[in-house]
């Protein structure tokens, strides 16, 4: 049987601000897709361009200094680079919708959690307003969260870390969208409730057979989740592949140190980290920018800028040594 076709299809996106110091290069050519059930993972440090890129995709870059200035975003096949603010405004939380990192700066501590999830609701259904309340107490009930109907007349502040974090996913799952962003949704919480919102995100996938991309740095999170990976930096995709691949066989210097900095079972010496740092995005270097921190640099590395080659069926990297080495 042929794959379904992509819900979402990001291709060459490049993303950059336009600063006093210079132009910054947060997102250059990424490109990934993701189809109905299936839940890819943008990965990498901080800096490596993964929330410039949902936000790019959901077209909340601030601007300026931030524009798009190539690529195309292809929601079920529309442009969303191309659309009319507002009519990109319709879009959000209705076909594509995003869960932030801290809940804190999404929900608006002056307002109660039935307000805010009913404006969301009302501003995209044609429901009256008692409709649209039984639509969210329905939500909230659905991401277990306990007396719901009394949470539904709290304020985000009365809440704690978790329960702020269900209300996320509540409100943004309210309308059904198609694709899911979540950016670091479980970074803020103790490992405790990470696990009660992760199974919650993947019973909520079941269910309503969305695509999700999952923004994280978190190696662990992704082994759980993520049926295919893209791993960022210094804002280029420097790997992609399926999650058995990645297990298997990483092929790019920095996706196999994410993978050795990962804390293990019973390791009682300190993490492997990755020395250096990353480079400069107004002056990048003019070869690979990981070459300054890559433990098996070539002198090509310097020179000139890899491309993103298959290193197998669904395998990309984007390094020079395995050029050479093929």
């Amino acid at each position: 049987m042929d794959a379904p076709a992509p819900l979402l299809d990001v291709r060459g996106l490049s993303t950059h601000f336009f600063t006093d110091r210079g132009r910054v290069r947060a997102v250059e050519d990424v490109s990934f897709s993701v189809r109905p059930g299936e839940v890819v993972a943008v990965v990498g440090e901080s800096g490596s361009g993964k929330s410039v890129t949902s936000l790019s995709v959901m077209g909340l870059i601030p601007s300026p200094p931030g524009r798009i200035v190539a690529g195309e975003i292809l929601l079920e096949g529309q442009d969303l680079t191309t659309m009319r603010p507002r009519a990109l405004q319709a879009l959000r939380g209705d076909r594509i919708a995003m869960i932030f990192q801290d809940p804190m700066t999404s929900l608006d501590p002056v307002f109660r959690v039935e307000d805010q999830m009913v404006e969301t609701i009302l501003r995209h259904r044609d429901v009256t307003r008692a409709q649209a309340r039984d639509i969210a107490l329905a939500m909230l009930e659905r991401v277990h969260i306990p007396d719901a109907a009394r949470r539904l007349s709290a304020y985000p502040f009365e809440l704690s870390g978790g329960l702020r974090q269900r209300v996320m996913i509540a409100m943004a799952l309210s309308l059904k969208p198609q694709v899911l962003i979540a950016d670091e949704p479980t970074t803020a919480l103790d490992v405790t409730v990470q696990a009660q919102i992760l199974r919650l995100l993947e019973e909520l996938q079941d269910e309503f057979d969305m695509g999700i991309v999952l923004i994280t740095h978190d190696f662990g999170v992704v082994e759980r989740m993520a049926d295919r990976v893209v791993v960022m930096y210094a804002g280029r995709v420097v790997e992609t592949a399926d999650i058995a691949d990645i297990r298997s066989g990483a092929t790019h210097p920095y996706t196999r140190a994410l993978l050795a900095s990962r804390p293990k079972l019973g390791q009682h010496s300190g993490l492997s980290a990755i020395p250096g740092l990353p480079p400069n995005l107004v002056n990048p270097p003019p070869g690979c920018p990981f070459a300054n921190r890559c433990p098996e640099v070539i002198d090509a590395c310097w020179l000139g800028l890899p491309e993103l080659k298959p290193v197998g069926p669904r395998h990309f990297d984007r390094c020079l040594r395995n050029e050479a080495a093929s």
